[in-house]
């Protein structure tokens, strides 16, 4: 099941303001961190997790994410199929209530985040 979808923005506040006013979004995250800012919205279901690089000039889609409920049996089936897996089971604690998560990249080049909220 999808868990979110990853925007890199070049103005995270117009971007908020764009999915809260416009399109009717809500905050459902907002967090600072040692890496930046980290803003979720979310309506009917779908959530954006998004990110500022002032640098860009138009948005980009950085992943999409995909719900585990045990990341670490997800991180062993993929690894038994020879997925290639970009690094171990990491986790977080300063989104939320901390939260594991690993990336795996598709033979076309995209990358597929599982993540399981704690």
């Amino acid at each position: 099941m999808l868990d979110h979808i990853n925007l890199t923005v070049p103005n995270i506040n117009e971007t908020a303001k764009f999915y809260t006013d416009v399109l009717g979004f809500t905050v459902t995250g907002d967090f600072n961190t040692p890496s930046g800012r980290f803003l979720f919205v979310s309506k009917d279901g779908v959530t954006y997790e998004i990110l500022e690089n002032a640098t860009l000039t138009a948005a980009t889609v950085g992943h999409i994410a995909l719900k585990s409920t045990d990341i670490e049996a997800d991180y062993q089936a993929l690894k038994a199929q020879n997925a290639k897996l970009l690094g171990p089971v990491k986790q977080i604690d300063f989104i939320f209530n901390g939260a594991k998560f690993f990336f795996v990249e598709s033979p076309s080049g995209e990358q597929v985040e599982y993540i399981q909220l704690l």
